[in-house]
């Protein structure tokens, strides 16, 4: 079970790019030029993005962050795919 605090939608624009909503920005100290990871949970069909630290080298962070501890994915039941199916047939 994922665990959603906040929702937003945003749209697509050219080349891929998103404006992330204000409230996240404030809350995770996004600001501009600030490298952010990009993960796909492909398990749960999510792209997720990952604030790096202003003062962390990119490459070092993606490298530590590579040999945590990684919990063992869930099953999704056929419940919730058909729930995430319906959602997204509404928004495509």
């Amino acid at each position: 079970m994922l665990l959603v605090t906040s929702m937003s939608i945003v749209t697509v624009y050219e080349q891929g790019k998103i404006v992330i909503p204000v409230e996240l920005r404030k809350k995770y100290q996004i600001e501009k030029g600030m490298k952010l990871l990009v993960e796909e949970d492909p398990l749960h069909g999510l792209i997720i993005l990952v604030p790096i630290p202003a003062e962390a080298d990119p490459l070092e962070y993606f490298a530590v962050k590579e040999k945590l501890p990684v919990a063992e994915p869930k099953e999704v039941s056929g419940e919730e795919e058909a729930r995430r199916n319906a959602l997204r047939k509404n928004y495509t």
